[in-house]
């Protein structure tokens, strides 16, 4: 049992870091065994992010290039994007709350993006270079990561933005979701012979391990935000485009063409979401709302609970979710450590789809 606690582990850790190691039958087959015998309830009851890395799993199964960092060459860059406290963005998912953010705001000017479904990066440009003192230099490029272990992804990242940019600048800090356009599925194949089937694993792969070169003209670094050129994100964003990097689509929302009637808000906020979602059908990746920023940078809102009012994420109209109609038969509670977790067994209703 010993044996298929560890290959259970570290399935999980190869899936996170899109490197699978075994399809999804024989996962699920395992990880049954798992649950039925009680054999690791830590794992079973946190998330793939919550996981330690498996070290010595790892170095016993030669698998030392997906570490989370295995390279030292960037240890000393890594104090450049520790992670700061992490606010989350309020979902709002009705016009009416969406009007009520825009008037609680209504000051601010903001920009709109799509919130695209990806994997979160950030990385860094800096002037401390070896090789070219007049230029900004892309040094490092990480996940957001749990614990201070963020996964490097600045090889394969460098396959797809500008090794320099001419900016004056001492440091350029980059915001932005790594993400595979739909067209590459059926199309790309992983090194271990697998071929991904949803966007934004087929981005995690390509950034973890190496595909073919052209290949990585499916790769996207959409940039969201950035730190060190501009107190305004419209215009931070639109300098970044000149350079040659890429931005999310975007619109500058000036505070006062926001209609104050809420029939003509509604009307006018239905116009965007439409601009949107003709774009992002013309460019071919996932999302799954759209942000809404205010576009001071330095502007620090007001947070209640764990979100600021800095942005919010729309999640309507065509990015509604679905809801369906269950029966709940079933509630489990367990306690491991510090952490609990909740299951729920669902009766479901059957559904079209």
């Amino acid at each position: 049992s010993g044996r298929v606690v560890d290959l259970y582990l570290l399935a999980r850790y190869c899936y996170r870091v899109g490197a699978d190691i075994m399809n999804d039958s024989d996962y699920a087959m395992i990880e049954d065994y798992v649950k039925e015998n009680n054999l690791c309830p830590d794992a079973v009851n946190r998330s793939y992010d919550d996981d330690p890395v498996p070290v010595s799993l790892l170095e016993e199964f030669n698998l030392n290039h997906l570490m989370f960092d295995p390279s030292n060459y960037y240890s000393r860059y890594d104090s450049f994007l520790e992670d700061e406290k992490t606010i989350s963005i309020k979902a709002i998912e009705t016009y009416i709350d969406t009007y009520n953010y825009f008037m609680s705001t209504k000051d601010k000017d903001k920009v709109m993006s799509p919130k695209v479904n990806g994997v979160n990066c950030k990385s860094l440009y800096t002037r401390e270079s070896e090789d070219n003192e007049d230029k900004l230099t892309f040094k490092i490029a990480k996940s957001r990561g749990r614990s201070g272990e963020g996964f490097n992804f600045t090889n394969n990242l460098l396959r797809i933005v500008p090794s320099e940019l001419d900016l004056d600048l001492n440091n350029l800090y980059l915001y932005g979701e790594c993400v595979t356009l739909s067209s590459a599925i059926g199309k790309i194949v992983s090194p271990s012979g697998t071929a991904p089937t949803v966007e934004r694993m087929a981005a995690m792969s390509m950034l973890r391990t190496n595909y073919k070169d052209e290949d990585y003209k499916y790769l996207k670094y959409k940039i969201f935000s950035c730190q060190g050129l501009s107190d305004s994100l419209s215009e931070s964003l639109n300098i970044l485009k000149s350079k040659g990097l890429d931005v999310v689509p975007h619109l500058y929302i000036k505070s006062s063409e926001v209609p104050s009637d809420f029939n003509e808000f509604c009307a006018w906020m239905k116009d965007k979401f439409d601009y949107f979602y003709n774009i992002l059908q013309e460019e071919g990746y996932p999302t799954d709302g759209v942000v809404v920023d205010v576009d001071d940078l330095n502007y620090t809102g007001s947070v209640k609970s764990q979100y600021s009012d800095k942005n919010v994420a729309l999640k309507f109209e065509y990015w509604s979710h679905k809801y369906y109609i269950g029966t709940v038969s079933d509630i489990e509670f367990n306690q491991c450590g510090y952490m609990c977790s909740v299951t729920a067994i669902i009766e479901p209703t059957i559904t079209s789809d």
